[in-house]
C-alpha cells in the first residue's frame, strides 16, 4: 500500500511511502499494526525501524484504539499525522532534537526525504 502527505503544498507534497497492515486475529478489538516499510519518512513519530507512534494505533492509554474504529480511521489518522509531529510523544530522539532546535532544517530534510520517496519504485 501506498501513502502520500496530504497536503498541497505541505512538505510531504508528492511523497510516496510503503505501509504494511497487519491486521489481527481479534481485529477490531486490537488495532491493525501499522508500520512504514522500505524507505522511511524523515518525521519525529516514526521510529528507525519504521514502526508508527500513533496513540490511535495503541491498543491501552488515553485516545488509544476502540473496537469501533475501522481500517479507514486508522489510515486517515496516519494520514493527518504528517500534518501534526508530536515531539511529546517522539519516536527518533534525533530528528525530534533538530524539531525542537531548528524547524527550518527539519522541514528542509522532510522535503528533501519526500522528493525522494517519490523516485522510489515499490513492488
Amino acid at each position: 500500500m501506498f501513502l502520500c502527505g496530504n497536503q498541497d503544498d505541505g512538505p510531504y507534497r508528492n511523497a510516496k511511502y510503503q505501509i504494511d497492515i497487519d491486521i489481527p486475529i481479534d481485529y477490531p478489538q486490537n488495532p491493525p499494526k501499522c508500520r512504514f516499510i522500505g524507505f522511511l519518512p524523515y518525521h519525529v513519530n516514526v521510529y528507525p525501524n519504521g514502526n508508527i507512534c500513533l496513540t490511535i494505533l495503541k491498543d491501552s492509554g488515553d485516545y488509544c484504539w476502540k473496537k469501533t474504529y475501522n481500517l479507514k480511521i486508522a489510515l486517515d489518522a496516519i494520514v493527518a499525522f504528517f500534518s501534526f509531529p508530536n515531539e511529546s510523544s517522539a519516536a527518533n530522539s534525533t530528528i525530534k532534537l533538530q524539531f525542537i532546535k531548528n524547524k527550518d532544517e527539519y522541514y528542509k530534510k522532510i522535503k528533501e526525504n519526500a522528493l525522494e520517496s517519490a523516485k522510489k519504485i515499490y513492488i
